[in-house]
C-alpha cells in the first residue's frame, strides 16, 4: 500500500533525478560542451591523459552546470513539496464546518 502512494513516487523521481541529473550533466557537458575546439592543444591539455582517445574538456564548467542541476533538482523538490502541503491544508477541515457539522448531527438525533 505505502508503494502506491504519491509522495513515495515522488521521493523515487526526485531520488533519480539527483542522482542521474548532475552525473549526467557533468559528463556531457565535459565531453561535448567544454571540450577543446582548438586544433593545437595548449600544454595543459597536450599533458592531461586521454580517455576512450578522447579528449575531454574543462572540468571546472563542467562541475558547475552539474551543481547547478543538482540546485535546480533541489528546488523543483521544495515547490513540489510545498504545492502538496497546501493542497492537503484545502482538504482539513476548519473548526466552524466542525461545529456545523456537530450541530447539524444533533439536530438530527433529536429529529428521531
Amino acid at each position: 500500500m505505502l508503494a502506491h502512494s504519491p509522495v513515495v513516487w515522488k521521493l523515487s523521481i526526485f531520488t533519480l533525478l539527483m542522482i542521474l541529473g548532475p552525473i549526467g550533466t557533468y559528463f556531457l557537458t565535459l565531453n561535448y560542451y567544454f571540450r577543446s575546439s582548438l586544433p593545437i592543444p595548449s600544454l595543459s591539455e597536450a599533458l592531461r591523459p586521454m580517455e576512450c582517445g578522447v579528449r575531454t574538456g574543462d572540468p571546472t564548467p563542467a562541475a558547475i552546470s552539474a551543481a547547478l542541476v543538482a540546485n535546480l533538482v533541489l528546488v523543483g523538490f521544495v515547490v513540489v513539496a510545498f504545492m502538496e502541503d497546501s493542497d492537503d491544508s484545502k482538504n482539513v477541515p476548519t473548526q466552524a464546518m466542525l461545529d456545523e457539522f456537530t450541530k447539524e448531527k444533533i439536530r438530527a438525533g433529536k429529529k428521531e
